[in-house]
């Protein structure tokens, strides 16, 4: 399965579905920076999440550090689910405008062979072969 990005403003972006009682639409930005998924809080409240703990979240340049509530989630993309622990963000109401409700990161991307082409303003998600890990070369890289 594979599916096709999304581009606005320079960034990559995936409609996914954070599952949960209701299930809730997301439109993810692509962070192939960022090791742990965030949505927006309000769309985790709206979802009824598992409550998991509260964590430390620091950026990777270390000028914001915040402490974050943490839920038991599953995101869905393309047919394939994937079971992590949600990061809820304050994203604020300018990803809201710009439709962005999420950060994927690689505990959800990793189970995906992300290419990017900026230039060109193209990008996808395929899924990986069963056992392929992440950063393994497919047969066509």
């Amino acid at each position: 399965m594979s599916l096709p990005l999304q581009v606005a403003n320079g960034r990559f972006a995936a409609k996914c579905s954070l599952l949960g009682n209701p299930d809730q639409e997301l439109l993810g930005v692509i962070d192939t920076g960022a090791t742990v998924t965030c949505v927006d809080a309000r769309v985790c409240r709206l979802a009824n999440l598992r409550f998991s703990g509260d964590v430390v979240l620091r950026c990777v340049h270390q000028s914001h550090r915040d402490v974050v509530s943490t839920r038991f989630g599953d995101i869905s993309i393309c047919g394939v689910t994937v079971r992590t622990t949600i990061h809820e963000l304050d994203m604020g109401p300018e990803s809201a405008r710009g439709g962005v409700n999420a950060i994927l990161g690689w505990d959800v991307l990793g189970e995906f062979r992300v290419t990017l082409d900026r230039p060109c303003g193209t990008g996808m998600l395929e899924q990986r072969a069963p056992g392929q890990a992440a950063g393994a070369a497919g047969p066509n890289t």
